[in-house]
């Protein structure tokens, strides 16, 4: 199962086979082990599990998206764990993050508050990543991803570890253009998206996006011919001022949980308990790193 946001920036399978093999080559002829394998790119690459089948409980959510197809869910959810062994996902929220500041003001993106029916609200800005300001700090591409399944695994981990837990994406286009449909970002997009659906299935029960500008609707119009109708009924599209903005959140969040950079009474975006959690468990992390130096 794909996301909307997976759907709208599918990209050419032979490109990122030879995106791969280029970065692949880049890390064979780079003598940085810290560009390779410090900041290593995540994987999907498959790894045999060792656990005997009956040892192993797949859990409801990959049935769900299997359509509770037994067997298909039970491969998923192998894929699943083979890809957390291979890029240790279950150590990463203790891995030091020492570019998280960084990160953190050049690609807004927070988790704030609930919804109605208690969901994880998620905010993202994607047109506002600045890959410039990252670069210049020795953010690369795989750093950023890394820490976006870091964001991913804390979520449902320490914020909201019950399988129960399901999401609300709100993504704002802000001043997008055009041309940022095309690029890194939109690699980025795409390949994060993509890894949430694939080892994080079914969370998500709606989406939200706000600020589209006006050429957006050829866009969303073509990408609807191709979108199953289950996730067409997940999304909204809101081009209106901040009060219709304000009306479609109210529907699923309550006032006083929506952040006032949309019309609400909650704290600020960054100022929710979620995100002190998260910076608290950072800068551990990365006490730690200076301790050890």
């Amino acid at each position: 199962e794909k996301t909307i946001f997976a759907d709208l920036f599918e990209e050419n399978e032979s490109t990122d086979r030879i995106d791969e093999h280029q970065e692949q080559q880049q890390c064979d002829d780079d003598a940085s082990e810290t560009k390779c394998t410090i900041e290593h790119e995540l994987k999907n690459e498959p790894t045999q599990i060792d656990n005997n089948d009956d040892d192993i409980v797949v859990p409801t959510l990959y049935l769900k998206v299997a359509n509770n197809n037994e067997t298909m869910a039970k491969m998923k959810y192998y894929e699943t764990l083979a890809w957390r062994r291979h890029n240790n996902i279950d150590g990463i929220l203790s891995e030091p993050h020492p570019h998280f500041n960084t990160i953190k003001e050049h690609f807004p993106h927070y988790a704030h508050l609930r919804g109605k029916n208690n969901e994880i609200v998620y905010y993202e800005s994607p047109a506002k990543i600045n890959l410039r300001a990252l670069r210049n700090a020795g953010v690369t591409m795989d750093v950023l991803f890394r820490h976006y399944i870091k964001m991913t695994e804390f979520i449902w981990t320490h914020v909201e570890p019950s399988e129960e837990g399901r999401s609300i994406y709100v993504m704002d286009l802000a001043g997008a253009r055009l041309l940022d449909f095309a690029g890194d970002v939109v690699k980025f997009v795409r390949r994060a998206s993509d890894t949430c659906n694939t080892h994080y299935p079914g969370r998500n029960v709606l989406m939200v996006i706000v600020n589209a500008p006006y050429w957006f609707n050829v866009i969303w119009k073509f990408m609807k011919a191709f979108v199953p109708t289950h996730i067409l009924e997940q999304v909204r599209v809101v081009q209106g001022t901040e009060k219709e903005i304000k009306q479609v959140l109210s529907e699923s969040i309550n006032v006083e949980n929506i952040p006032p950079e949309y019309g609400g009474t909650s704290v600020p975006l960054g100022g929710s308990p979620e995100e002190r959690m998260l910076a608290n468990l950072m800068m551990q992390n990365n006490l730690h790193l200076s301790s050890d130096a």
